[in-house]
């Protein structure tokens, strides 16, 4: 009889599963696929040097992205920017802003690229935003 025994509870699913060697593997075959795409797009195309493509994106986006209580750092240069743009936000984050970082390349995980408030972004977020 399974009267008077506690049930152990069901875990939650985690968003990715441990693989040898410690590194995670994505849940979704729809995950998977999107980032080797976005990852290999670009491969063999000349870097664009500058802040047209930044110019650019803006003028894409239109008026309506522009707002004039949202305030963007870009952070370019050589070396340090990964660690330089981190300490900004949380400098930030501490001083009570809501701060969405976007850094390249990653170290375990394509999700490490894109967080608000130093949680990253989820994989269904991911598979909504990319085509």
């Amino acid at each position: 009889s399974r009267e008077g025994k506690q049930q152990t509870p069901t875990p939650t699913p985690t968003p990715h599963r441990r693989m040898a060697g410690g590194l995670l593997r994505p849940r979704s075959n729809r995950y998977r696929h999107l980032l080797d795409w976005l990852l290999h797009v670009n491969r063999g195309r000349q870097v664009k040097l500058g802040l047209q493509n930044m110019q650019d994106m803006m003028t894409k986006l239109g008026p309506g992205f522009r707002d004039e209580h949202l305030k963007i750092l870009h952070v370019a240069g050589t070396n340090g920017k990964g660690s330089v743009c981190w300490k900004l936000a949380k400098t930030l984050e501490d001083m009570g802003f809501k701060v969405g970082l976007f850094s390249s390349p990653h170290i375990s995980s394509f999700r490490e690229r894109v967080s608000v408030n130093g949680e990253p972004i989820s994989e269904e977020e991911i598979e909504e935003i990319l085509p």
